[in-house]
């Protein structure tokens, strides 16, 4: 599972203050394609930021068995989190799985726009790292 790298060179000329003749000196640098990179940090970004929201609503609400619900569910997406940036297919399906999880959860319970704004970032998420899982196999 390598990835393909675009090769690109740069030659650079130096005088050298002894005997002054040009020397030509070639790097080499490796980049990867900038789609590739946006996809990989996005979703790791997505992700941060979905547990920075969960901290924060754990952060506004006393101490209650709410409380611990929701601190359950931080360490789970923390857990996700750290599941997904080394293994991004199987933390990607714990993504969808979470999103639509909740989605099922709380149809009865909230209305649509408050499911919609709490499931869809994990939903997308997961998404964004099976996109980069199968980018990586392709290949």
């Amino acid at each position: 599972m390598t990835r393909k790298k675009r090769e690109t060179k740069k030659k650079e000329k130096k005088k050298t203050t002894n005997k002054n003749e040009e020397v030509e000196i070639t790097i080499t640098t490796n980049k990867e394609d900038i789609g590739v990179k946006i996809v990989h940090w996005s979703a790791r970004m997505l992700g941060i930021l979905i547990a920075v929201f969960w901290f924060a609503i754990l952060l506004t609400h006393g101490f209650s068995m709410a409380t611990m619900l929701e601190s359950i569910v931080l360490i789970s997406v923390i857990a996700v989190l750290i599941c997904a940036w080394k293994f991004e297919f199987a933390g990607g399906m714990i993504y969808l799985l979470l999103g639509i999880t909740y989605m099922i959860v709380t149809i009865s319970q909230a209305n649509w726009t408050a499911i919609l704004i709490v499931a869809t970032p994990p939903i997308v998420t997961g998404g964004l790292f099976i996109t980069e899982s199968m980018k990586k196999v392709t290949d």
